[in-house]
C-alpha cells in the first residue's frame, strides 16, 4: 500500500470514528447544551479557518457592491453558526421525537401547497441549500405530505449510508442522482403520483445553463424546468429558515462578548485598544462567546419556519432550449430573492461560482458534455 493510499485510508477511517463519536454526544447531551456545542465547533472551525476564504469570496462576489467589510464578515460568523446548528440538528434526529419536530416548525402560505396538489400532478418545491433544508420534509412528511429530495454521491459510502439512514427515520424519500436515467424515472413516477419533490436548484451544474446569479453566471441544473414540462407538475418556492430571537435572554455581559467576538478572529483584533482587559486570547474569547450565545438561543427550542410561495408559471416559447434557459433564469432568481433576505442562512462555504463559461460573458449555453 502507498503512502497516499495510507493517508488516504487513515483520513476517512479517522473522520469516520470522530463523526460517530459526536454523533453519539450530540444524541446524548439536552439540547440546550448541543446548541452550545454547535455555537463552540463554529467558533473552531472559523479559527481554523475551514473554508473561510471560499465564504469570504462567495460574499465579496455577491454583496461586495451593496455591503460593508463589518457587513459580511458579521454574515459569515453567523453561517458558521447556522451550519454548525443545522448539521448537530440533523445527526440528532435519531433521537428527536415527533412531538419535538412538531414543535420546531411553523408553516407558512400551506394554502399554496394544498392547492397545487389538488391539482393532481405532483408538486416541484423549488429550494436551496438555506437553513435547515433536510428537517424541512420530515415536517412535511408529519404533515401527510409525501415527500422526496435527491442525493449526491459521496467519497465515502459509510457517508451515503448514513444519509440514507437519516432519510429513513424522517420518513424522506430519497432519491440517488446517479445512474441519472434511473434518477429520472423515480422522480417522474414520484411526481405523477401527486408527491412532493424537492429540488435544490442552487447546486453547480456543469451540464446545465448558465444564469445570472448576484451579477455573474453560475452554471444551473435544468432538473426543475425539464421535470415540470414533462409532468405538468406546479413549481412552488419551498424553503425553511431558522428563526432564533431569544438573545435578549442573554445577560447584557454575555450579549457584549458575543459582540465583540463575533466579527472577527480574535476579539483582540477589533478591539485593540482593549486588549489589556481581556482575561484571557481571542480564540478563547470566540469559543467561550458561542457557548454562551448557544445556551441562550436553546431556550426554548431554535425555531425554524417552512415558506411556501405562489407558483411560479413557466414560460414556454415553443424553443426548448430557451424555455430551459428562461425559466432556469427565473427560478433562479427567486432563490436569489430568498438568500438576500436571509443571507447568513445560506451554504456560502459551497462553491457556486465554480464551473465559468466557455468564454468571458457567455451565458445560457447548454452544455452536452
Amino acid at each position: 500500500m502507498g503512502v497516499k493510499k495510507v493517508k488516504r485510508w487513515i483520513k476517512h477511517n479517522v473522520g469516520w470514528v470522530v463523526l460517530k463519536m459526536i454523533i453519539a454526544l450530540i444524541n446524548i447531551l439536552p439540547l440546550r447544551i448541543m446548541y452550545g456545542l454547535a455555537n463552540g465547533l463554529a467558533g473552531l472551525a472559523w479559527i481554523l479557518r475551514v473554508r473561510r476564504q471560499i465564504v469570504f469570496n462567495n460574499l465579496n462576489r455577491a454583496f461586495g457592491r451593496e455591503k460593508d467589510p463589518q457587513e459580511i464578515r458579521a454574515i459569515a460568523r453567523e453561517t458558521y453558526r447556522n451550519i454548525a446548528k443545522n448539521i448537530c440538528e440533523l445527526l440528532r434526529v435519531f433521537k428527536f421525537s415527533q412531538a419535538e419536530i412538531d414543535k420546531m416548525f411553523t408553516i407558512q402560505g400551506r394554502e399554496y401547497l394544498d392547492a397545487a396538489l389538488a391539482r393532481g400532478q405532483g408538486v416541484i418545491g423549488l429550494s436551496a441549500h438555506l437553513g435547515n433544508f433536510p428537517l424541512m420534509g420530515a415536517k412535511l412528511v408529519q404533515e401527510g405530505y409525501p415527500c422526496a429530495s435527491f442525493i449526491h454521491g459521496a467519497n465515502e459510502a459509510r457517508v451515503v449510508r448514513l444519509f440514507f439512514d437519516i432519510g429513513h427515520r424522517l420518513g424522506i424519500n430519497l432519491i440517488p442522482v446517479s445512474p441519472s436515467h434511473a434518477s429520472v424515472r423515480q422522480s417522474l413516477k414520484w411526481l405523477r403520483e401527486n408527491k412532493v419533490l424537492c429540488i435544490q436548484a442552487d447546486r453547480n451544474s456543469p451540464q446545465g445553463v448558465f444564469v445570472d446569479f448576484f451579477g455573474y453566471p453560475v452554471a444551473t441544473p435544468i432538473g426543475p424546468v425539464v421535470l415540470a414540462k414533462r409532468t405538468g407538475a406546479t413549481v412552488l418556492p419551498m424553503f425553511v429558515v431558522r428563526e432564533v430571537n431569544n438573545k435578549k435572554a442573554l445577560p447584557q455581559s454575555g450579549k457584549n462578548l458575543v459582540n465583540r467576538a463575533s466579527l472577527v478572529e480574535g476579539a483582540s483584533e477589533a478591539r485593540p485598544h482593549n486588549k489589556k482587559a481581556l482575561p484571557q486570547s481571542g480564540k478563547n474569547l470566540v469559543i467561550q462567546a458561542s457557548l454562551v450565545e448557544g445556551a441562550s438561543e436553546a431556550r426554548p427550542h431554535n425555531k425554524h419556519r417552512i415558506i411556501f410561495g405562489p407558483p411560479v408559471e413557466l414560460e414556454v416559447t415553443g424553443n426548448k432550449e430557451k424555455d430551459i434557459l428562461v425559466n432556469s433564469a427565473k427560478f433562479t432568481k427567486i432563490i436569489e430573492s430568498y438568500i438576500r433576505r436571509y443571507p447568513e442562512q445560506w451554504l456560502w462555504t459551497y462553491k457556486r461560482w465554480k464551473t465559468k463559461p466557455k468564454k468571458q460573458g457567455e451565458q445560457g449555453a447548454v452544455n452536452s458534455k
